[in-house]
């Protein structure tokens, strides 16, 4: 009998010794399998990452490079603006412009081309024409020309910073800009295209400079909240249809080195009301060029009509005219133009 419990005790120790050697067998297992399983997951991820953050760094350079090769020889490119170098006048200009969105286009003074700097004197035709994203505009100081269309119809447009080098604007080349309220001309500027500000609804005043030779027609057409207008004494000429539709004109001063109020200057310029009284310095009106106003007193110069049968047609569609104001000399001929009208004509 203690022989047999001595054998069952024995066979007891050598099944807790297996039970406990399989125990720590498993815990080892374990501890193997989940700790390859961390080796091989965490460098995995890390490395997935290296390489990802590499490939995007690869891209971005490929992306640079490519723009860099499509690039011509005598091309340069800053802030997605492309500019085209002229080596034979040793000068640049704004070609065309690669961002899809831009907001604040800043034109540089100058650029760099193989060692070179050059200034970037002046902007293409129709560059940035419908670009609505941009807010705000301005030109290196070394910009002479801004060509026509430039900025057409860049409706978010608010402000426009010029220049002291400008010289010449372009056809239309802010017209159309919804929101532009501000815009500062310089003194040197000589030129102003056809329409160039034309269309844009919320400008509410303008200064042109004395330097001033030349104007295109119908400028500041459709400028309804145009309300104050400053013209530089020295200025020289007015441009055809310049202020038509600019309804909230109420008055406007024309400088003595004026001498012509071309054909529909004024047209429909419906602020312009009571007295109103043509330097002594004009000596032409060309048709209609008060068409539409609310002028009910007029007051006109010596020697202003010409001596054909259209004589009078500058006055002509001033429905609102009461009281015409001539010198002594010329009574008879608005007499007899008036005749029939409601008009009185009285010498001053």
């Amino acid at each position: 009998m203690e022989e047999n419990n001595n054998e069952k005790s024995s066979n007891a120790k050598v099944i807790a010794i297996v039970v406990a050697v399989l125990a720590v067998a498993a815990i080892v297992a374990c501890v193997i399998i989940f700790g390859n399983k961390d080796k091989s997951t965490k460098p995995a991820d890390s490395t997935t990452e290296e390489v990802t953050d590499d490939e995007d760094d690869a891209d971005d350079t490929d992306e640079e490079e490519e723009e860099e090769s499509n690039l011509e020889e005598d091309q340069v490119m800053y802030d997605d603006i492309i500019y085209r170098v002229d080596k034979g006048t040793k000068t640049a200009f704004v070609e065309s412009c690669e961002l899809f969105d831009p907001k604040d286009v800043v034109i540089k003074d100058t650029v760099e081309l193989d060692g070179t700097e050059y200034p970037v004197t002046s902007i293409a035709d129709s560059v940035f024409n419908g670009f609505d994203t941009i807010l705000s505009v301005e030109l290196g100081e070394n910009i002479e020309n801004v060509a026509d269309d430039a900025f057409y119809s860049c409706y978010s447009l608010k402000s426009v910073k010029c220049n002291a080098a400008l010289k010449s604007i372009g056809a239309n080349a802010f017209s159309a800009c919804d929101e532009l309220t501000s815009v500062q001309l310089n003194e040197g500027l000589e030129d102003i295209g056809d329409d160039a500000f034309s269309a844009d609804p919320l400008l509410t005043e303008i200064t042109l400079p004395s330097t001033i030779t030349t104007l295109g027609a119908t400028i500041f057409m459709d400028c309804e909240k145009l309300s104050k207008v400053t013209l530089t004494d020295g200025i020289s000429v007015l441009g055809d249809g310049m202020f038509t539709n600019c309804y909230e004109i109420k008055s406007i001063t024309i400088p003595s080195s004026i001498t012509k109020i071309p054909e529909e200057c004024f047209w429909s310029c419906e602020g312009l009301t009571g007295t109103y009284e043509i330097p002594a310095s004009i000596k032409e009106v060309g048709d209609n060029a008060f068409y539409g106003t609310c002028i009910t007193e007029l007051k006109v110069p010596l020697g202003i009509l010409p001596a054909d049968d259209s004589q009078f047609m500058g006055l002509d569609g001033m429905d609102d005219l009461v009281t015409i104001k001539v010198p002594a000399a010329e009574k008879k001929k608005y007499t007899e133009f008036y005749d029939g009208y409601d008009v009185k004509v009285v010498t001053y």
